[in-house]
């Protein structure tokens, strides 16, 4: 859900970049936000990297290396991490 919100964040910024192309403040404003969602999914998308990569070891049968609530811990990680 987290990764779906940010790729929609994306989409809809491009849309009002492309638009506000004539004004120096909002086009700045849509910028700054485009390129907090982009990090943002970009950590989310390492989150779900790893987590399918758990998931997968555990079928396998060697001992799991995250512990529970990976998918919460992964999400507050992934966009607080983009702001700094």
């Amino acid at each position: 859900m987290n990764l779906c919100f940010g790729l929609l964040g994306i989409y809809i910024l491009f849309i009002i970049c492309l638009q506000a192309t004539r004004n120096e403040y909002v086009c700045a404003v849509a910028g700054g936000l485009l390129h907090y969602f982009l990090l943002a999914s970009f950590f989310l998308m390492a989150a779900e990297s790893i987590n399918l990569f758990v998931k997968l070891v555990i079928v396998l049968g060697i001992p799991p290396i995250i512990k529970n609530r990976y998918v919460l811990k992964a999400a507050l990680i992934s966009w607080s991490k983009t702001i700094s």
